[in-house]
């Protein structure tokens, strides 16, 4: 399945979101981002006028949850001007723009994730990047963890130590829920005036 979608136009800010995503569900790899529509069986479904297309700039605001029987996903909500001329989501035709955070199995860890995000206050707004094609979430030894560089360079703002990716799977849950109260923290120090 593929989709479309946006991320942060700012390199430094998409690289401490996809680390959060990546602390906190080191199985699996997807970078942050905003879905605008979708889900499409082929690449070819997407129609070529959208790709590449520039929205307006977004705001991250309030961290909420997904939760149900089979469902434990916590993200920020994405106030994104005219949405409506983008969105398409079959699945979800009144759904809500979001960046998730956490999207896995345990709803314990989910909510302690979603108290850490409701410490901070959120209310800041992004540059977006042109529309992409977003692939499924996928294992990490996928494509997406080849630059791992940009996870190490976010790391690097958040914590005095480097981690490898299996250094990142054997984090008990104390140590990802502190870095990622770090990541807030830069992400505020850098984000708010």
């Amino acid at each position: 399945m593929f989709f479309l979608g946006v991320t942060f136009a700012d390199v430094e800010a998409r690289r401490l979101f996809d680390l959060a995503r990546l602390l906190l569900e080191p199985e699996f790899a997807r970078p942050s981002h905003i879905t605008l529509r979708g889900p499409y069986k082929k690449r070819n479904d997407i129609g070529a006028n959208l790709i590449g297309k520039q929205i307006e700039p977004f705001t991250i605001s309030r961290p909420s949850n997904f939760f149900n029987e089979r469902q434990n996903t916590v993200y920020l909500r994405a106030e994104i001007p005219f949405v409506a001329d983008y969105w398409h989501k079959p699945d979800y035709p009144s759904g809500i723009p979001h960046i998730s955070i956490y999207d896995g199995k345990d709803r314990t860890l989910a909510w302690q994730i979603l108290m850490v995000l409701r410490q901070y206050p959120w209310n800041m707004e992004f540059k977006s990047s042109p529309m992409a094609i977003i692939d499924s979430k996928q294992r990490i030894e996928t494509k997406f963890i080849r630059d791992f560089h940009d996870f190490d360079a976010a790391l690097s703002l958040v914590s005095e130590k480097s981690y490898s990716i299996e250094a990142i799977k054997t984090l008990h849950i104390g140590q990802r829920l502190h870095l990622l109260e770090n990541i807030c923290e830069r992400i505020h120090a850098m984000y708010t005036a």
